[in-house]
């Protein structure tokens, strides 16, 4: 009888345990799961909707924002004694007008800019003719708001005057052009537009977010300069890294 009970219960515990399982993998991949999220890439380019951001022009009324004056291409400009229009103004002027934009992009982008070359007449007549380039976190801003945010950190600042306090100066001694060299004003680079038309690319990584601010320069040679209306332009296009 007690032979009887001792089968019942080591029955019972066989049957309270399961029994060893087999796994059937249905194929030989890995079964670890891989987790994806793919992010758009984003850019905007912000030109503002009046002509105003995106057009320069010389001025003609000196001391009330008038354009400024130096005998030389680099270094400070100050209030003119003659506007840049005076059929006898000689000298470099910087435009107190500007154009900006603001750039903000998620991916790393290239901006291409193409000159229109030198500022010229109908009749063919040119004047040696810059532009300036100058980066800021947003215009007329204060610091320490001030930096360019450029690969996802703000961006050393500096002096860029006559409008931002703070920012710095692109050179383009180098191609594509140095977007962060610490050029502050006064000394910072002046972009030929001529002879013929002239490419200058630069290179942003993402995160990147700021404005970018233009001003031209022009080498008024007094009343040898044939009078006229003289234009060109400057050409942008943009474009995206693949992420």
């Amino acid at each position: 009888m007690l032979k009887s009970i001792a089968t019942l219960v080591a029955f019972a515990i066989v049957i309270a345990v399961p029994a060893s399982a087999t796994v059937n993998v249905t194929n030989d991949t890995d079964p670890d799961v891989t987790i994806t999220l793919t992010i758009g890439c984003f850019t905007n380019i912000w030109w503002n909707n009046t002509d105003v951001d995106h057009q320069i022009n010389f001025n003609d009324i000196v001391g009330t924002g008038g354009d400024w004056f130096s005998p030389t291409l680099t270094g400070p400009y100050l209030e003119a004694e003659k506007s840049s229009q005076d059929p006898f103004a000689e000298g470099f002027y910087e435009s107190y007008d500007h154009a900006f934009f603001w750039i903000e992009a998620n991916c790393d982008v290239t901006m291409t800019i193409i000159t229109g070359g030198y500022l010229s007449d109908n009749g063919g007549d040119e004047l040696d003719t810059w532009f300036t380039m100058a980066l800021t976190n947003n215009w007329q801003c204060t610091a320490p708001d001030c930096g360019f945010i450029n690969n996802g950190q703000r961006v050393d600042t500096g002096n860029i005057v006559p409008f931002d306090g703070e920012g710095s100066y692109a050179d383009g001694s180098v191609v594509p052009m140095n977007l962060f060299t610490g050029a502050f004003y006064p000394n910072q680079w002046s972009f030929p537009m001529g002879p013929g038309t002239q490419t200058y690319t630069a290179n942003f990584q993402a995160y990147t977010e700021g404005t970018i601010l233009f001003h031209a320069r022009v080498l008024r040679s007094g009343i040898s300069d044939p009078a006229g209306t003289y234009t060109t332009s400057l050409d942008f296009t943009y474009s995206e890294a693949t992420p």
